[in-house]
């Protein structure tokens, strides 16, 4: 991969390039953590309470977030854990869930859309809810939604992974359109940090470049501590010029959810599979990995930027 940075000067992309700074320093300016929900997400009052201010940080109305707040304790187990926190393994869970449903892209192309829906949802209550239930709240339609209701009038998708579908191909477009971009070919970087939506942040790509140890070392430093505010990262993954440039660009997308202690959690949509991968792994790889969809090194990765 470095060898294609350094064509392409650096990695610069059409919204900017990387953001200095040492890591907990380049992310100070995002503040204090997303409010925390926990992962079990029972039925009690401090839950809904919590799940409320997010609704409200993600932009819905007053309405509407008390009605969800009210709505809460009705909502099975399963949902409430859906919809509070859609990327997060519970009891030893391995795959993300919309419904019954494991939450996997719909076609080879979607894998970066489909990360791009899981990283709304889990800033987004009222989307979440819609994709595992199809109920909106009073006052307030989700603006994947709103424009799913423009372009496909008449009755919206009827169960959760008819939902998750049809947001993956819009969203796609919705990424591609500025660019246009061939929709055979997926989602771009930049389309993706165009396109990715998670409350009070804007994304920018960078490219990765594992040969160059203390550059990746600090992008994870700063991934590490985006995660630790609560906000989910994209991965950009695919081999090495050894296999031909075709696999050096970007071949997949997952999403980074958490950090602990040098381990990172993955959303891998090619099977919904929630997993990890270490930083030492993406430091210095050693073949392919479940976690990036069976590839081998990180390309490109989505980060906040003031």
């Amino acid at each position: 991969m470095g060898a294609v940075r350094r064509l392409l000067g650096g990695g610069a992309v059409p919204d900017g390039g990387a953001t200095g700074g040492r890591g907990p320093e380049a992310v100070e300016w995002l503040g204090p953590a997303s409010v925390a929900v926990p992962v079990a997400a029972g039925p009690g009052a401090t839950v809904a309470a919590a799940v409320r201010e997010r609704a409200l940080a993600a932009g819905v109305g007053e309405a509407g977030a008390r009605e969800l707040e009210e709505l809460w304790p009705t909502l099975d187990a399963a949902t409430r854990r859906q919809v509070a926190a859609p990327l997060h393994p519970h009891g030893g869970a391995e795959h993300a869930t919309w419904g019954t449903e494991v939450a996997r892209q719909t076609d080879r192309t979607t894998c970066g859309s489909a990360v791009l829906v899981m990283l709304a949802a889990a800033g987004d209550p009222s989307l979440a809810l819609w994709l595992a239930t199809g109920r909106v709240l009073a006052g307030h339609v989700p603006p994947e939604v709103r424009v799913l209701r423009r372009v496909r009038p008449g009755a919206l998708p009827g169960t959760p992974q008819r939902r998750f579908a049809a947001l993956q191909l819009l969203v796609k477009q919705v990424s591609n359109a500025p660019w246009h971009w061939p929709s055979s070919l997926g989602t771009p970087p930049w389309g993706a940090a165009h396109a990715a939506r998670f409350p009070g942040v804007r994304f920018r790509a960078e490219m990765v470049d594992d040969g160059d140890h203390a550059r990746t070392a600090h992008q994870l430093a700063r991934t590490a501590g985006v995660l630790a505010a609560g906000i989910p990262v994209p991965l950009y993954t695919g081999g090495d010029l050894a296999t031909g440039l075709a696999t050096a660009v970007p071949r997949h997308v997952v999403l980074l959810t958490a950090h602990t202690d040098g381990v990172f959690t993955v959303y891998e949509p090619g099977h919904g599979l929630l997993t990890t991968v270490t930083r030492d792994e993406l430091l210095a790889p050693r073949g392919p990995h479940r976690a990036l969809g069976g590839w081998t090194h990180a390309t490109w990765i989505l980060l906040p930027h003031q």
